[in-house]
């Protein structure tokens, strides 16, 4: 008796795996979320790049404000001709002192000399914030309401009164509308911070 070898039928196997329309959606899908992802880390970036600002500003300020209590007789003067710490800078270049107190002597107690000291201490701290700030924007003045009545927003206009100096300082910025901004035409100042040389005696 004869035995014949039965082959089980073949089982067609399916094969599994993802169709190009699957992997373009998934591509798809990715490249929002990097796109997303890219947008977030560019705004967190300029975020961060104007707090910095934000901080050597009012260091900066810091820093005038300690200069001027050294020299409170010149800085208390009301008259910009004969207080250089009023400052009105939007642009251009700087106006160099006529003594550079690096080589002749500043320190006397004369008013000439106090006059010098300020007017060369104010043209190295103007050269200081613009090597720090793009294109900055300053205005220094006595002004009692720096900011807007209604609108509580910031204004460069001084009514010089009070006896309290204000430093108000812009630079060159990105707005959130992705619009480039340069501190001359900024239309408010992004920093006021009051600043004191302290009293006549």
């Amino acid at each position: 008796m004869s035995t014949a070898l039965i082959t089980p039928p073949r089982v067609r196997s399916e094969q599994t795996g993802f169709s190009l329309i699957e992997v373009l959606v998934t591509i798809i899908v990715l490249s929002i979320g990097m796109l997303g992802s890219a947008g977030m880390q560019a705004a967190a970036l300029q975020a961060n790049t104007q707090t910095r600002y934000q901080v050597v500003a009012a260091a900066l300020a810091g820093e005038l404000a300690e200069a001027m209590r050294g020299n409170h007789r010149i800085a208390l003067n009301t008259l910009p001709s004969a207080n250089p710490y009023l400052i009105n800078y939007d642009s251009g270049a700087l106006v160099a002192p006529p003594i550079d107190c690096w080589v002749d002597t500043c320190s006397g107690n004369t008013d000439a000399e106090r006059l010098s000291n300020a007017q060369w201490q104010v043209h190295e701290w103007m050269g200081r914030l613009r090597s720090e700030l793009p294109s900055p924007r300053v205005r220094i003045c006595f002004d009692s309401a720096p900011f807007h009545a209604t609108t509580g927003e910031a204004e460069w206009d001084c009514d010089d009164m009070g006896d309290v100096m204000v430093a108000k300082i812009a630079w060159t910025r990105i707005n959130t509308e992705g619009t480039l901004i340069f501190g001359s035409a900024a239309s408010r100042p992004l920093v006021v911070i009051p600043i004191t040389a302290g009293s006549a005696s």
